[in-house]
C-alpha cells in the first residue's frame, strides 16, 4: 500500500540518493517474483536518459540487479514526468507510449514477461510498456510493483 510511510521511504530512495534502501525492497520483490512469476523474463521499467542523468541510477534496476534474468531491455524517450500530471492526463496518454525496445532476442517473444516498477498509480506506465512489448509479439506481459 502506498501510504505515508512508504512514500517517505521511496522519496529517500529515489530522490535523495539513499540507494541502500534498494536492498530491503529487493528481497521483498524477489519473494513475490518467486511466488507469482517464477520463470518469467524480468523487464525493469526504465528511466528516460534525462531522468537517469538527474537521479544517477534507476531505482528499479537497483532493486532487481541481484536476481534479474532480464534479456529484454526497454528504453524510454524523454517526456514530462508522470508525477507532474493529473490522473486523467496520465490515463489519456496510455496509447502514446514513451517506450521502445533496445534489446530483445527472438526467443523472448515466446517467453512470459513481468514488468517491474516501483509505484503503480494509474497503471498507464505499465500499460504503455506492455503495449510496446505486445506489439513486437510478446504473448504474456504481467506486472509486479512495489506499491500501489
Amino acid at each position: 500500500m502506498y501510504n505515508d510511510f512508504l512514500k517517505e521511504w521511496l522519496a529517500q530512495f529515489k530522490f535523495k540518493g539513499d540507494a541502500v534502501v534498494a536492498t530491503y525492497f529487493s528481497a521483498k520483490l524477489y519473494k513475490l517474483y518467486q511466488t507469482h512469476y517464477k520463470g518469467y523474463t524480468v523487464v525493469p521499467i526504465p528511466l528516460s536518459e534525462k531522468g537517469l542523468i538527474e537521479r544517477e541510477y534507476n531505482q528499479v534496476e537497483l532493486m532487481i540487479n541481484t536476481w534479474s534474468n532480464s534479456s529484454i531491455r526497454l528504453g524510454r524517450y524523454d517526456r514530462e514526468k508522470q508525477s507532474l500530471k493529473s490522473r486523467n492526463d496520465r490515463i489519456a496518454l496510455v496509447e502514446d507510449s514513451p517506450f521502445y525496445v533496445e534489446k530483445i532476442a527472438e526467443k523472448d517473444l515466446l517467453n512470459k514477461v513481468v514488468l517491474i516498477d516501483d509505484i503503480y498509480t494509474t497503471g498507464t506506465t505499465v500499460r504503455q510498456a506492455a503495449k510496446t512489448l505486445k506489439e513486437l509479439g510478446v504473448k504474456t506481459v504481467a506486472s509486479l510493483t512495489l506499491a500501489r
